[in-house]
């Protein structure tokens, strides 16, 4: 990566952010991360930016112990995530003179600017394909980082893409994922053949988007222990709205295995108290899922509603704490399950194993393959359409996997 003067690049990020309209907390908060990574590179006698420096600051920044570190923790997030995403910026405006924006909630036609009537006829003639599989709302959603990109560097249309502006965007991905890069370059040719095919591109770009291979399922999750999860639980404080509702959400995947996207677009109507069931249709089949109501569930969930959730007009039964009160955010769950295992001192047992909140529906799966449930029977309560999903916990069935073991006399018989 070319190396360019810290406080040029610094100033040019900044510039970008005014001229893109990030609110004035946003560009507050970068230039606290770049004050304090041009002291840092000072101290150390640099005065370019590459990527060895950032990630130097980054990983001084997590151990900072100062009463100024402590501040900034408190304005950037305990993680950092806000100093690594300033950090992430100037690393892409570097290379490309741009970077990519971290997407909002805005409507279809305001990021998709000139091309509003090109995605609509994109929607619709994706809209057969498969929607359980692959739903129009995730290429959306992937095509849309794109495009933000494309306003980053002043672009309204695809119609002014070029092999190198695509070349450009590509090298935006860099820290993804590799299974997330796949479904981004995926759609993103989809999209660039389904351009050339109704003649709105001359050319067919979808050659320029490489493919990727990534495994699925590679990453062994997180085995919670019966023991762990108590203390996860035990260590909520249940008499602040926040830990009301965050005790039954993790109780809900812990038991119930519930995926966290459906905790948050759960609706009141849902919950047939009589009954003791939970109804609702997953976002991820677009099936219906019947869930028993465990007594604990059930009454995290009053207590919830009962004590903590804001008294607003809402079908949902779990809000955000801090007005306007609404839905929980995607990554709600996930947040403040990793707050959580920091201050019941939970770490994941491996350096690779996941740990999110979807680690929880691993363990129960676990559990229930101790008890010897069917398979079939685990992917109907894990919400399945095909056992075929429910083979990856396999893997983590570590004991299962040692009885299949052959011993070195039984394979040399057979070489």
């Amino acid at each position: 990566m070319e190396k360019t003067d810290l406080r040029v690049l610094t100033d040019g990020v900044l510039s970008k952010l005014q001229e893109l309209n990030y609110s004035q907390d946003s560009i507050r908060s970068h230039k606290i991360v770049y004050g304090a990574l041009i002291n840092y590179a000072q101290s150390v006698s640099v005065d370019v930016f590459s990527e060895e420096l950032g990630m130097t600051f980054l990983e001084k920044f997590s151990t900072f112990g100062h009463k100024r570190a402590e501040k900034m923790k408190c304005l950037l997030g305990s993680r950092g995530e806000i100093a690594a995403s300033a950090i992430r910026k100037l690393g892409e405006f570097q290379q490309c003179k741009s970077f990519s924006r971290h997407p909002v909630s805005v409507k279809l036609e305001q990021w998709t600017m000139d091309d509003h009537e090109i995605m609509l006829a994109y929607d619709h003639g994706c809209a057969p394909i498969d929607p359980r599989k692959t739903p129009i709302s995730e290429r959306l959603k992937r095509l849309r980082k794109f495009y933000l990109y494309l306003e980053g560097i002043g672009l309204r249309s695809i119609k002014f893409v070029t092999p190198e502006i695509i070349s450009n965007y590509l090298k935006t991905e860099a820290g993804y994922a590799k299974v997330t890069i796949k479904h981004l370059h995926k759609s993103l040719r989809q999209y660039f053949r389904f351009l050339y095919t109704h003649e709105f591109l001359p050319i067919d770009y979808s050659g320029c988007v490489p493919r990727v291979q990534a495994i699925q399922n590679a990453n062994v999750p997180m085995l919670w222990s019966n023991g762990e999860v108590e203390k996860l639980l035990a260590s909520i404080d249940l008499a602040s709205p926040a830990g009301k509702r965050n005790y039954a959400i993790f109780l809900l995947v812990a038991e119930l295995g519930i995926r966290a996207c459906d905790i948050n677009a759960l609706k009141c109507s849902d919950i047939d108290w009589s009954k003791k069931e939970i109804h609702f249709v997953q976002e991820k089949t677009g099936i219906l899922n019947v869930v028993p109501l465990t007594d604990r569930c059930g009454w995290a969930i009053i207590n919830y509603i009962r004590y903590s959730r804001p008294k607003v007009d809402s079908p949902f039964v779990f809000l955000t704490c801090n007005a306007p009160y609404q839905k929980m955010g995607k990554v709600t769950a996930v947040s403040a399950l990793k707050d959580q295992m920091q201050i019941a001192g939970i770490k994941p047992h491996h350096p690779k194993a996941r740990a999110g909140i979807h680690s929880l529906r691993h363990t129960l799966a676990r559990k229930l393959l101790d008890k010897n449930v069917p398979l079939e029977t685990i992917a109907d309560i894990m919400g399945h359409t095909e056992i075929t999903s429910s083979s990856p916990y396999l893997k983590i069935d570590i004991e299962g996997l040692r009885e299949c073991a052959l011993s070195l006399p039984e394979v040399s018989d057979h070489v």
